[in-house]
């Protein structure tokens, strides 16, 4: 069996432990390993995520939290979860396995039909986890999966929240960039979560996280599929907040000029800097591109039919 990663977790976890067994890891980063296992007793792969460090009360509440958030969205664009628990001190939460690839491994840019099915499948998962009452705060290429089959399954809900702040069902105190990120980790008295490229404007300026800001992280992944990149790539630290605070992020039409106007349109309506130019809802989202996923169908040939014999017109 190919030896597990202990950068993070030293040391390693158990091969078994209650009713999983572990297979091979599929990553790391910053606050959690996450392995293929074996769940025995249902004979079906799981993902297990566990926590990188042991007996911290925040690491729990944080995987309690991501549990919880997954148990309230039932959808097939939406990973399912299973299980959570503790082993030797760890968290560790049970996933669907989703076999596939994430978005940020695809080539870019890619063309435009793909990028359409992609945003159909990733508008649902996100229509369905704001009407279950969540935002999921870390929209971005390595947290949305394209299986074998092309479904698009949305991940990683380890910073997910109730869009009713009033909901005590966050933990406030802290400003966290999501594991992986190229910046630092900072702690502050407010609440800036998700992955600096990714976030909106107006995250950095104090404002709350929305459904909008979901949307224009939505926006900016559909951009960069179409485009190959975005124009702040590359940015870090105060660079990176000025530009997000000053300018819009413009498609660069003469890169996708075989795209669609009505679909260049709405991913450029969804990263709009002002956030009241965006839409207002992942369900309206939803019906624009379902709309030119089905107007764009290549028409089916139609069959001739084949001519009578002249015998049989007699």
């Amino acid at each position: 069996m190919q030896a597990l990663p202990t950068t993070i977790l030293e040391p390693a976890p158990p091969v078994r432990f209650d009713g999983y067994e572990i297979v091979r890891p599929l990553g790391a980063g910053g606050m959690a390993c996450v392995y293929l296992a074996r769940d025995v007793g249902l004979g079906r792969l799981v993902a297990l995520k566990i926590g990188a460090t042991r007996n911290n009360p925040r690491a729990r509440a944080r995987f309690a939290l991501e549990a919880r958030a997954l148990g309230r969205v039932q959808h097939p664009n939406v990973i399912a979860a299973f299980h959570t628990g503790e082993i030797g001190g760890l968290p560790y939460l049970a996933t669907e396995y989703v076999p596939g690839r994430a978005l940020n491994d695809l080539r870019k840019p890619q063309r435009w039909r793909t990028v359409l099915g992609i945003g159909v499948g990733l508008a649902r998962a996100l229509e369905a986890v704001h009407a279950g009452g969540l935002l999921h705060r870390d929209v971005k290429p390595s947290n949305v999966m394209m299986t074998q089959d092309g479904t698009i399954k949305l991940i990683d809900f380890g910073l997910a929240r109730a869009i009713d702040a009033r909901i005590d069902d966050d933990i406030p105190g802290v400003v966290e960039l999501a594991a992986g990120s190229p910046d630092v980790h900072l702690t502050a008295p407010d609440c800036i979560v998700g992955t600096p490229r990714y976030l909106a404007p107006e995250l950095w300026s104090g404002a709350p996280a929305t459904v909008r800001t979901d949307l224009y992280a939505m926006g900016l992944v559909l951009h960069e599929l179409l485009a190959g990149s975005v124009p702040h790539t590359g940015l870090r630290g105060n660079e990176l907040v000025a530009f997000m605070r000053s300018h819009e992020v413009p498609l660069p039409l003469e890169r996708i000029h075989h795209a669609p106007g009505p679909l260049v349109a709405l991913v450029d309506r969804c990263v709009r800097r002002r956030p009241g130019e965006r839409p207002a809802t992942a369900a309206e989202v939803c019906e624009a591109l379902e709309v030119m996923a089905f107007t764009s169908r290549p028409a089916c040939p139609v069959a001739r039919s084949a001519s009578p014999h002249p015998a049989a017109l007699h």
